[in-house]
């Protein structure tokens, strides 16, 4: 999500803190809509799709029951590693969980879940801990990918196979 700086500061130096800090953009007040606007639409923010049907049951070869199977256990692994994620206590266990989530997510096609963790793991490794908001996004993330494998489980899978979601 896009970070902007608002602030009356508009010396070179302030602007250079803003984005060391980790700001995207650092607009001066006082701020008139289209000044906005159009720093809003520089930004090249790209949504992750949540769940690219395509990609994992080309990865399975079409096998329907396959990709079933591989989801179930998928929903099974990410149930322990969010019970993880919240009690682990050092930074390298929790790196190896969120590396984890990473990997397999993107393996079966949850490109919005892996997307998450990637992110998780580069602040860990940068900062040796994760912002509580990161924190709760992965796990709200990883509930999201349990909730839908099990609605999967009571669909026709390959009904809908062709579209991404």
């Amino acid at each position: 999500m896009p970070i902007y700086a608002l602030t009356a500061h508009s010396e070179a130096a302030d602007i250079e803190q803003s984005v060391a800090a980790g700001m995207n953009k650092h607009l001066t007040k006082p701020i008139v809509a289209s000044t906005l606007f159009l720093a809003m639409s520089e930004l090249e923010v790209q949504k992750q799709a949540f769940f690219d049907r395509t990609f994992v049951f080309t990865q399975f070869s079409n096998n329907t029951e396959l990709v079933l199977t591989m989801l179930s256990k998928f929903a099974t692994m990410a149930a322990q590693q969010l019970l993880q994620i919240s009690t682990l206590k050092t930074t390298d266990e929790l790196i190896r969980v969120v590396h984890n989530v990473k990997g397999s997510a993107g393996n079966l096609g949850f490109k919005r879940l892996s997307a998450c963790a990637q992110q998780c793991e580069a602040k860990l490794k940068a900062q040796g801990e994760l912002p509580e908001l990161l924190n709760d996004e992965l796990q709200w993330q990883i509930k999201q990918v349990i909730a839908f494998i099990i609605e999967q489980g009571s669909t026709d899978a390959k009904k809908s196979q062709g579209t991404d979601c």
